[in-house]
Protein backbone atom coordinates (compact mmCIF):
# COMPACT_ATOMS: atom_id res chain seq x y z
CA UNK A 1 0.00 0.00 0.00
CA UNK A 2 1.32 3.43 -0.95
CA UNK A 3 0.99 6.08 1.74
CA UNK A 4 1.48 9.80 1.18
CA UNK A 5 1.61 11.88 4.37
CA UNK A 6 2.34 15.05 2.41
CA UNK A 7 1.16 16.10 -1.03
CA UNK A 8 3.10 14.25 -3.75
CA UNK A 9 3.40 15.42 -7.34
CA UNK A 10 0.49 15.14 -9.78
CA UNK A 11 2.45 12.45 -11.60
CA UNK A 12 2.56 10.31 -8.46
CA UNK A 13 -1.24 10.46 -8.25
CA UNK A 14 -1.86 10.00 -11.96
CA UNK A 15 -3.05 6.38 -11.66
CA UNK A 16 -5.80 7.15 -9.12
CA UNK A 17 -9.22 7.16 -10.78
CA UNK A 18 -11.52 6.91 -7.77
CA UNK A 19 -11.30 8.64 -4.38
CA UNK A 20 -12.96 7.68 -1.11
CA UNK A 21 -13.36 10.86 0.93
CA UNK A 22 -13.62 11.17 4.71
CA UNK A 23 -11.71 11.18 7.96
CA UNK A 24 -12.74 7.58 8.65
CA UNK A 25 -12.01 7.50 12.39
CA UNK A 26 -12.66 4.03 13.73
CA UNK A 27 -13.17 2.47 10.30
CA UNK A 28 -16.52 1.07 11.37
CA UNK A 29 -19.06 -0.74 9.17
CA UNK A 30 -20.32 2.55 7.74
CA UNK A 31 -16.82 3.44 6.57
CA UNK A 32 -16.34 -0.10 5.27
CA UNK A 33 -19.42 0.34 3.10
CA UNK A 34 -17.91 3.46 1.47
CA UNK A 35 -14.50 1.95 0.82
CA UNK A 36 -15.41 -1.62 -0.10
CA UNK A 37 -18.10 -0.45 -2.50
CA UNK A 38 -15.51 1.66 -4.30
CA UNK A 39 -13.01 -1.22 -4.39
CA UNK A 40 -15.65 -3.55 -5.85
CA UNK A 41 -17.14 -1.18 -8.41
CA UNK A 42 -14.19 0.84 -9.64
CA UNK A 43 -12.34 -0.46 -12.69
CA UNK A 44 -9.34 1.76 -11.94
CA UNK A 45 -7.13 2.47 -8.93
CA UNK A 46 -8.88 3.51 -5.72
CA UNK A 47 -7.32 5.95 -3.29
CA UNK A 48 -8.48 6.92 0.19
CA UNK A 49 -8.19 10.66 0.79
CA UNK A 50 -8.19 11.68 4.43
CA UNK A 51 -6.22 13.97 6.71
CA UNK A 52 -3.35 12.91 8.94
CA UNK A 53 -4.84 14.77 11.90
CA UNK A 54 -8.46 15.48 12.78
CA UNK A 55 -9.54 18.94 11.52
CA UNK A 56 -10.77 19.83 15.01
CA UNK A 57 -7.19 19.68 16.32
CA UNK A 58 -6.62 22.86 14.29
CA UNK A 59 -10.04 24.50 14.23
CA UNK A 60 -11.05 24.02 17.88
CA UNK A 61 -8.39 21.98 19.70
CA UNK A 62 -10.26 21.88 23.02
CA UNK A 63 -13.17 20.17 21.27
CA UNK A 64 -11.16 17.68 19.23
CA UNK A 65 -12.52 14.16 19.75
CA UNK A 66 -10.21 11.39 20.96
CA UNK A 67 -9.22 9.26 18.00
CA UNK A 68 -10.56 5.71 17.91
CA UNK A 69 -7.90 4.69 15.41
CA UNK A 70 -4.71 6.73 15.46
CA UNK A 71 -2.98 7.10 12.12
CA UNK A 72 -0.84 3.90 12.31
CA UNK A 73 -3.92 1.88 13.28
CA UNK A 74 -5.96 3.42 10.47
CA UNK A 75 -3.29 2.49 7.93
CA UNK A 76 -3.17 -1.09 9.20
CA UNK A 77 -6.90 -1.58 8.74
CA UNK A 78 -6.95 0.07 5.31
CA UNK A 79 -4.13 -2.22 4.24
CA UNK A 80 -6.10 -5.23 5.48
CA UNK A 81 -9.09 -4.03 3.45
CA UNK A 82 -7.00 -3.98 0.29
CA UNK A 83 -6.75 -0.23 -0.24
CA UNK A 84 -3.88 0.42 -2.69
CA UNK A 85 -3.17 4.09 -1.90
CA UNK A 86 -3.77 6.46 1.02
CA UNK A 87 -3.31 10.21 0.68
CA UNK A 88 -3.25 11.84 4.12
CA UNK A 89 -1.73 15.33 4.16
CA UNK A 90 -1.79 17.30 7.42
CA UNK A 91 -4.83 19.45 8.06
CA UNK A 92 -3.65 23.01 8.70
CA UNK A 93 -5.03 26.53 8.95
CA UNK A 94 -5.07 26.98 5.17
CA UNK A 95 -7.24 23.89 4.81
CA UNK A 96 -9.56 25.26 7.48
CA UNK A 97 -10.13 28.42 5.43
CA UNK A 98 -10.72 26.62 2.13
CA UNK A 99 -14.29 26.79 0.84
CA UNK A 100 -16.03 23.59 -0.16
CA UNK A 101 -15.89 24.68 -3.81
CA UNK A 102 -12.14 25.27 -3.62
CA UNK A 103 -11.68 21.93 -1.91
CA UNK A 104 -13.41 20.15 -4.76
CA UNK A 105 -11.39 22.07 -7.33
CA UNK A 106 -8.25 21.04 -5.46
CA UNK A 107 -9.21 17.40 -5.96
CA UNK A 108 -9.47 17.93 -9.70
CA UNK A 109 -6.13 19.71 -9.76
CA UNK A 110 -4.33 17.09 -7.66
CA UNK A 111 -5.83 13.97 -9.26
CA UNK A 112 -5.63 14.38 -13.04
CA UNK A 113 -7.21 10.99 -13.87
CA UNK A 114 -10.14 11.27 -11.44
CA UNK A 115 -13.30 9.56 -12.68
CA UNK A 116 -15.28 8.98 -9.48
CA UNK A 117 -15.69 9.82 -5.80
CA UNK A 118 -17.29 8.11 -2.80
CA UNK A 119 -18.31 9.40 0.62
CA UNK A 120 -20.49 8.61 3.59
CA UNK A 121 -24.02 9.93 4.02
CA UNK A 122 -22.92 12.44 6.69
CA UNK A 123 -19.56 13.61 5.36
CA UNK A 124 -18.98 17.37 5.56
CA UNK A 125 -16.11 19.34 4.03
CA UNK A 126 -14.79 22.82 3.40
CA UNK A 127 -14.89 26.00 5.49
CA UNK A 128 -17.52 25.79 8.24
CA UNK A 129 -18.41 22.29 6.97
CA UNK A 130 -20.73 23.77 4.34
CA UNK A 131 -19.94 21.03 1.84
CA UNK A 132 -22.40 18.12 1.99
CA UNK A 133 -22.87 14.80 0.16
CA UNK A 134 -25.61 16.46 -1.89
CA UNK A 135 -23.22 19.21 -2.99
CA UNK A 136 -20.57 16.58 -3.76
CA UNK A 137 -23.05 14.68 -5.92
CA UNK A 138 -24.13 17.77 -7.86
CA UNK A 139 -20.51 18.81 -8.41
CA UNK A 140 -19.51 15.32 -9.56
CA UNK A 141 -22.28 15.21 -12.15
CA UNK A 142 -21.28 18.61 -13.46
CA UNK A 143 -17.75 17.26 -14.01
CA UNK A 144 -18.95 13.94 -15.51
CA UNK A 145 -17.64 12.04 -12.50
CA UNK A 146 -19.25 9.02 -10.91
CA UNK A 147 -20.45 9.72 -7.35
CA UNK A 148 -21.34 7.10 -4.76
CA UNK A 149 -22.91 8.21 -1.47
CA UNK A 150 -23.10 5.18 0.79
CA UNK A 151 -26.40 4.26 2.40
CA UNK A 152 -26.18 4.50 6.21
CA UNK A 153 -25.32 1.24 7.93
CA UNK A 154 -27.59 0.95 10.94
CA UNK A 155 -27.37 -0.70 14.32
CA UNK A 156 -30.49 -0.80 16.48
CA UNK A 157 -32.31 1.41 13.96
CA UNK A 158 -29.74 4.24 14.13
CA UNK A 159 -26.84 4.98 11.74
CA UNK A 160 -23.41 3.85 12.86
CA UNK A 161 -21.10 6.85 13.27
CA UNK A 162 -17.74 7.62 14.86
CA UNK A 163 -19.46 9.82 17.46
CA UNK A 164 -21.79 7.02 18.46
CA UNK A 165 -18.92 4.55 18.51
CA UNK A 166 -16.86 6.73 20.86
CA UNK A 167 -19.76 6.92 23.29
CA UNK A 168 -20.10 3.13 23.37
CA UNK A 169 -16.35 2.63 23.84
CA UNK A 170 -16.31 5.02 26.79
CA UNK A 171 -19.21 3.12 28.35
CA UNK A 172 -17.33 -0.15 27.93
CA UNK A 173 -20.04 -1.75 25.79
CA UNK A 174 -17.62 -4.07 24.00
CA UNK A 175 -20.28 -6.24 22.36
CA UNK A 176 -21.98 -3.20 20.84
CA UNK A 177 -18.63 -1.77 19.76
CA UNK A 178 -17.66 -5.05 18.12
CA UNK A 179 -20.93 -5.15 16.20
CA UNK A 180 -20.50 -1.59 14.91
CA UNK A 181 -16.85 -2.18 13.98
CA UNK A 182 -17.33 -5.61 12.48
CA UNK A 183 -14.30 -6.72 14.53
CA UNK A 184 -13.22 -6.65 18.19
CA UNK A 185 -12.29 -3.31 19.72
CA UNK A 186 -8.53 -3.04 19.62
CA UNK A 187 -5.56 -0.79 20.31
CA UNK A 188 -2.43 -0.73 18.17
CA UNK A 189 0.84 0.40 19.64
CA UNK A 190 4.49 -0.20 20.39
CA UNK A 191 5.76 -2.14 23.40
CA UNK A 192 7.94 0.08 25.57
CA UNK A 193 9.70 -0.25 28.90
CA UNK A 194 7.22 0.28 31.69
CA UNK A 195 7.50 0.11 35.45
CA UNK A 196 8.23 -3.65 35.23
CA UNK A 197 6.32 -4.38 38.43
CA UNK A 198 4.49 -7.27 36.76
CA UNK A 199 7.72 -9.13 36.16
CA UNK A 200 8.69 -8.93 39.83
CA UNK A 201 5.42 -10.55 40.94
CA UNK A 202 5.42 -13.31 38.32
CA UNK A 203 3.17 -11.77 35.66
CA UNK A 204 5.34 -9.89 33.13
CA UNK A 205 3.42 -7.44 30.98
CA UNK A 206 3.84 -5.68 27.67
CA UNK A 207 3.44 -1.94 28.19
CA UNK A 208 1.69 -0.43 25.16
CA UNK A 209 2.22 3.10 23.88
CA UNK A 210 -0.51 3.96 21.39
CA UNK A 211 -1.91 6.86 19.36
CA UNK A 212 -5.39 5.39 19.75
CA UNK A 213 -6.97 7.84 22.17
CA UNK A 214 -10.53 6.65 22.82
CA UNK A 215 -10.36 4.12 25.65
CA UNK A 216 -12.88 2.00 27.52
CA UNK A 217 -13.29 2.39 31.29
CA UNK A 218 -10.36 1.42 33.48
CA UNK A 219 -10.21 -2.17 34.62
CA UNK A 220 -9.06 -5.64 33.67
CA UNK A 221 -10.08 -7.21 30.36
CA UNK A 222 -9.71 -10.55 28.66
CA UNK A 223 -8.35 -10.25 25.17
CA UNK A 224 -5.75 -11.27 22.64
CA UNK A 225 -2.43 -9.89 21.45
CA UNK A 226 -1.53 -10.12 17.77
CA UNK A 227 2.23 -10.11 17.29
CA UNK A 228 4.20 -8.97 14.22
CA UNK A 229 4.88 -12.60 13.20
CA UNK A 230 1.14 -13.32 13.08
CA UNK A 231 0.96 -15.25 16.35
CA UNK A 232 -2.11 -14.63 18.49
CA UNK A 233 -1.81 -14.96 22.26
CA UNK A 234 -4.61 -14.85 24.79
CA UNK A 235 -3.95 -12.16 27.35
CA UNK A 236 -5.19 -10.31 30.40
CA UNK A 237 -5.14 -6.55 29.85
CA UNK A 238 -4.97 -3.97 32.61
CA UNK A 239 -6.06 -0.44 31.74
CA UNK A 240 -5.52 1.92 34.63
CA UNK A 241 -3.11 3.31 37.20
CA UNK A 242 -2.16 0.13 39.17
CA UNK A 243 -3.09 1.77 42.51
CA UNK A 244 -1.82 -1.11 44.67
CA UNK A 245 1.79 -0.54 43.67
CA UNK A 246 1.85 3.02 42.29
CA UNK A 247 0.66 6.44 43.40
CA UNK A 248 0.82 8.05 39.95
CA UNK A 249 -2.50 8.81 38.26
CA UNK A 250 -1.04 8.18 34.81
CA UNK A 251 -3.06 5.52 33.01
CA UNK A 252 -1.18 2.69 31.39
CA UNK A 253 -2.11 -0.19 29.09
CA UNK A 254 -0.42 -3.41 30.09
CA UNK A 255 -1.02 -6.92 28.77
CA UNK A 256 0.10 -10.25 30.20
CA UNK A 257 0.40 -12.69 27.29
CA UNK A 258 -0.54 -16.06 28.72
CA UNK A 259 2.25 -18.58 28.21
CA UNK A 260 4.46 -16.24 26.19
CA UNK A 261 8.19 -16.01 26.79
CA UNK A 262 10.37 -13.65 24.84
CA UNK A 263 11.26 -10.02 24.25
CA UNK A 264 8.60 -7.74 22.75
CA UNK A 265 10.29 -4.38 23.32
CA UNK A 266 9.84 -2.05 20.32
CA UNK A 267 7.46 -4.53 18.66
CA UNK A 268 4.18 -3.26 17.24
CA UNK A 269 1.30 -5.32 18.63
CA UNK A 270 -2.47 -5.19 18.40
CA UNK A 271 -4.46 -5.73 21.59
CA UNK A 272 -8.03 -6.95 21.13
CA UNK A 273 -10.45 -6.43 24.02
CA UNK A 274 -13.05 -9.20 24.20
CA UNK A 275 -14.52 -9.19 27.72
CA UNK A 276 -14.51 -7.02 30.84
CA UNK A 277 -13.33 -9.00 33.86
CA UNK A 278 -13.37 -6.59 36.79
CA UNK A 279 -12.82 -2.95 37.80
CA UNK A 280 -9.37 -1.87 38.84
CA UNK A 281 -9.02 -1.69 42.62
CA UNK A 282 -6.42 -1.04 45.27
CA UNK A 283 -5.62 -4.24 47.15
CA UNK A 284 -4.39 -4.41 50.73
CA UNK A 285 -1.03 -5.84 49.73
CA UNK A 286 0.93 -7.34 46.85
CA UNK A 287 -0.04 -10.92 47.78
CA UNK A 288 -3.72 -10.05 47.39
CA UNK A 289 -2.92 -8.40 44.07
CA UNK A 290 -1.09 -11.53 42.87
CA UNK A 291 -4.09 -13.72 43.72
CA UNK A 292 -6.41 -11.40 41.83
CA UNK A 293 -4.13 -11.36 38.78
CA UNK A 294 -3.89 -15.15 38.84
CA UNK A 295 -7.70 -15.33 38.76
CA UNK A 296 -7.80 -12.76 35.93
CA UNK A 297 -5.31 -14.80 33.89
CA UNK A 298 -7.26 -18.00 34.48
CA UNK A 299 -10.46 -16.31 33.32
CA UNK A 300 -8.78 -14.73 30.27
CA UNK A 301 -7.33 -18.12 29.31
CA UNK A 302 -10.85 -19.47 28.72
CA UNK A 303 -11.58 -16.95 25.92
CA UNK A 304 -12.15 -18.49 22.50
Amino acid sequence: MKVYETWPSRDALHDITHLCLGFFDGLHLGHAAVIRQALEKSSGTVGVFTFHNHPMTVLRPAEAPPQITGFPHKLRILHEWGVPTVIAPPFDASQGKMSHADFLQMLLDRFPSLKGVSAGFNWKFGHRRLGTPEILNIWARSKNLQCEIATPVQYEKLPISSTRLRAEIRKGNLATVQTMLGRPFSLLGTVTHGREMGRTIGFPTANLQTLDECLPPGGVYAGAALLPDGQRWKCAINLGTAPTVHTSQERTIEAHLIGFTGNLYEAEILLEFTRFLRPEKKFQNVDALKKAIAADVESAATEH
